[in-house]
């Protein structure tokens, strides 16, 4: 069995499991994060089964024990250290002799990375559920935003209904309120996670709307409630996420939509243009 996408495996597998394996399950699912950092003996005794029954799901899932499986759960769950702490390693990590390549080729080797293992069935299921969204709603804070304003440009000069949201507070989150089943979330959202992405998606989901995540990891604490996960690389030496690859995979979704239905798209496109033109906005 897969384990390294456990998310997806618990989801598919639930329907199938005996009564104990789906509160196991659920419980799981539903506290990925506290799970990451209790024993055995503590997991069974909140869900109510023995650790040996425990220890044996964790088995059936592919893992040798419960070490390696917290382990992992642990890798997925993990929110990277505050700016302050990563700064300080960064300085140990940098190498004074040329740090400018250091960087290029971690976020090299990140991409090349990256497009070996790019999922183009994947792809096509993004692409399929943004054409059939009535309206797209975009969602990114902090750093992340950057990918978003980026989307939000493109699919907005490519036709396509958005809304998006890149800061907090009341005003911003009443943006997702009128979100339905017709309509896709996307989110995007890298270590240190903000509430904010996590209720999103939570919010999307008690509304029945598609859920595209794009973050580091499909075993990421945003990853559990999304139907569709993009997991992208984004560490360096640097003391910040490196959206490097993260921005290359908005290059080519953006690409694919536009191969899609490239006629109607350039259409739109040059009637926008026109549009801008009675604004006077270009030199």
């Amino acid at each position: 069995m897969d384990k390294t996408n456990l998310i997806r495996i618990l989801k598919e597998n639930y329907n199938k499991y005996t009564g104990r394996q789906k509160k196991i399950c659920k419980y799981i699912l539903d506290h990925y994060e506290t799970v990451a950092f209790m024993s055995a003996v503590e997991l069974s005794e909140v869900v109510g089964v023995s650790d040996v029954t425990i220890i044996r799901f964790v088995r059936n899932l592919g893992f040798s024990g419960y070490v390696e499986f917290k382990k992992h759960m642990r890798e997925g769950a993990k929110n990277f250290e505050a700016p302050d702490s990563r700064v300080s390693k960064t300085l140990h990590c940098i190498d004074k002799r040329d740090p400018n390549m250091q960087v290029y080729s971690r976020d090299l080797d990140n991409l090349k990375r990256f497009m070996e293992t790019l999922d183009k069935t994947k792809i096509r299921q993004i692409i399929d559920e943004i054409y059939k969204a009535k309206t797209i709603y975009l969602f990114g804070m902090g750093s992340a935003a950057i990918l978003v304003d980026f989307l939000v440009l493109h699919l907005r000069r490519m036709g396509f209904s958005v809304v998006a949201v890149t800061e907090g507070g009341a005003e911003n989150s009443e943006k997702l309120f009128s979100i339905t089943a017709e309509d896709v979330l996307i989110t995007c959202s890298f270590p240190r996670y903000s509430k904010g992405s996590y209720n999103a998606i939570l919010f999307a989901k008690e509304k029945c709307a598609t859920r595209i995540t794009i973050t580091d990891s499909v075993s990421s604490i945003l990853s559990i409630n999304s139907d569709m996960v993009v997991p992208i690389q984004i560490d360096n030496i640097t003391f910040f996420n490196s959206y490097v690859v993260p921005m290359e995979f908005c290059n080519i979704l953006i690409m694919n939509i536009l191969e899609r239905n490239g006629e109607k798209i350039q259409e739109k496109i040059k009637e926008n243009m026109r549009c801008l033109e009675k604004f006077d906005i270009k030199l």
